[in-house]
Parts: structure tokens; C-alpha cells; sequence
């Protein structure tokens, strides 16, 4: 799957966690006269004849391009939508995409940073939390230069204490506010912010490991970031 768009990678990558984390509820919650509607669109679907012997010539050559010919799969697929349940999708969902309950989940995550954002370093990769790279991301969108990483990590201490985020996102703009920086105001920097703090109380501190053979470090949330991808794959091959 690939995402683009106008933000830091990381801050993406904190929206996706987030959809995956949210739409269990949402499968869970999803009325059953609506899922029933959307069984019987899909039926319909795969039971359409084609319209033209063009239509149907190809859906053949694109079943014999893939080495399939299993012509009639359309049909049994139907068949099998027939006996879908909504509770069918949530077992699926934990079994294979919902990382708190996959045994085998595993996921990479590649990141391409444009040179207006500027890839940090690995130095700050190791040291601070993605987290924290996420929100001085959003605040650079907003116009705030000059972002402090080790300043913002000690705010989001402090802002961790706070009962409501709105309070904790006017101490932000008064922190930028003194430095006659622009006014840390976009909803991005508010989602950011509201993950930041949500991380912080949540992961606790773990201890940083190196595999420096194979050209990769542990980040503070646990997760391997690969420095070198050529010399990761010249390590693996000679293991």
C-alpha cells in the first residue's frame, strides 16, 4: 500500500496506526441491515454477465495471464459472499491486520522524506520517540521554524500531566508564542499533539538495542530502523 501527501512520513504512519487501532470498533459497531446491503452489491457484482464478448474476452485473458483458468471462480466467489458474516470480518481482521491480537503480524514501513522536510538523522532517530519527530513535523507545516527537539520532549512531559488537550495545545502556542514564531494552530499539529501525549503515557521506557552487524537500531518505541538498506541486504546474505 502506499500513502502520499503533503506531511511528514511518520506523521502518516501515526494516521494509519490509528485507522488500524479505531476500525475494529467501527466493523464491530457497522449496522447489519447495511452490511447485509453491501453482501448482496457484491453478489450482484459477481453475478453480472458482461456486457459485451470484449468484457468477457478480457476478464479470460486476465485469469490466463495469472495462470489461472478457473473460469467459473466468479460464480463459486459469489457463493461464498452468500455465506459472509459480519463476524466472519472481525475474526479475520484480529487474525491477520489487528496487531494486538496477530500472531504473525509484521509490518514495514518505508519512508520517503522529501528535501523541502529533510530526513533526520539516525543519530535522532535513535534518541527520540517518532512521536516527537511526528509533532515538530506539523509544526514546521504551520511555519514555526527552529523546532528544539530535547525543548518540545520536556513539553510533552509536562503536557502529559494536563486533564484536556486543549490546555496543553494553548501551552504549546504560548511556547512558540514567546519566540514570535508563528501560532502552532493546524488541526494536524492538534492530532499530533493529542498522539504524542496518548504515546507518552503509554510506552514505557525500553531499553535501546543495536545490532550493528546488521546495520540497524532499536528506536525508543521498540521498533528496527534499518541505516543502510544495501548493507542490511549484503549482512543477510552473508548470514
Amino acid at each position: 500500500m502506499i500513502v502520499q501527501g503533503n506531511d511528514n512520513p511518520v506523521y502518516l504512519t501515526q494516521r494509519i496506526d490509528s485507522f488500524i487501532r479505531e476500525f475494529r470498533q467501527m466493523l464491530v459497531d457497522y449496522p447489519m441491515q447495511d452490511f447485509a446491503q453491501v453482501v448482496a452489491t457484491a453478489i450482484v457484482m459477481r453475478r453480472t454477465a458482461a456486457l459485451s464478448l470484449h468484457i468477457e474476452t478480457l476478464r479470460f485473458w486476465n485469469c490466463i495471464s495469472k495462470g489461472e483458468y478457473d473460469f467459473g471462480s466468479r460464480e463459486r466467489k459469489a457463493r461464498q459472499v452468500e455465506k459472509l458474516t459480519k463476524q466472519d470480518l472481525v475474526d479475520v481482521w484480529d487474525m491477520f491486520i489487528n496487531p494486538e491480537t496477530a500472531a504473525d503480524y509484521t509490518r514495514v514501513d518505508m519512508h520517503m522524506w522529501s528535501a523541502e522536510l529533510g530526513c533526520p538523522s539516525s543519530k535522532i532517530l535513535r534518541k527520540y520517540p517518532e512521536y516527537l519527530l511526528s509533532l515538530a513535523g506539523c509544526l514546521q507545516s504551520d511555519g514555526i521554524s527552529g523546532v528544539d527537539l530535547k525543548t518540545l520532549h520536556l513539553f510533552i512531559e509536562r503536557a502529559a500531566c494536563e486533564k484536556h488537550l486543549e490546555n496543553a495545545l494553548n501551552e504549546l502556542q504560548q511556547l512558540y508564542a514567546q519566540s514570535g514564531s508563528n501560532r502552532a494552530e493546524s488541526a494536524k499539529t492538534k492530532t499530533a499533539l493529542a498522539y504524542a501525549i496518548a504515546l507518552f503515557k503509554q510506552h514505557a521506557e525500553q531499553p535501546q538495542a543495536r545490532h550493528a552487524n546488521m546495520h540497524m537500531h532499536q528506536t525508543p518505541e521498540g521498533k528496527w530502523i534499518i541505516d543502510d538498506i544495501c548493507k542490511f541486504k549484503d549482512a543477510q546474505s552473508a548470514h
